[in-house]
């Protein structure tokens, strides 16, 4: 697997001649509540990946696998602003479920 970097998707993944698209999302600290984005923003890749770095109890980052479709769900889009709050993700569905970024 390689992975790479271009300017409208933060990472490429590829094995053989499977290639999938990857956006990254960060927060630093739980108090964030949660990512945002703006609903119209969401990209047409393969998945999205949140990350909370847990920066405010030092305590190992969290990552939560969605596909657009999945992400687009979970906007709350407010006139000028939208979150992807942190506990709309919190499941197994989306936490550490790394088997949705499998190559068939």
């Amino acid at each position: 697997m390689t992975i790479g970097n271009a300017k409208a998707v933060d990472l490429f993944a590829q094995k053989g001649e499977k290639i999938i698209s990857i956006q990254v999302k960060s927060i630093f600290k739980m108090k964030n509540v949660g990512w945002p984005l703006m609903e119209d923003t969401i990209k047409d890749v393969d998945y999205y990946i949140f990350v909370n770095l847990n920066g405010d109890t030092m305590s190992n980052p969290e990552f939560f696998v969605c596909t657009p479709e999945e992400t687009k769900d979970k906007v709350k889009q407010y006139k000028t602003r939208g979150i992807v709050r942190l506990g709309l993700l919190n499941s197994p569905e989306y936490k550490n479920n790394w088997e949705k970024l499998l190559f068939s």
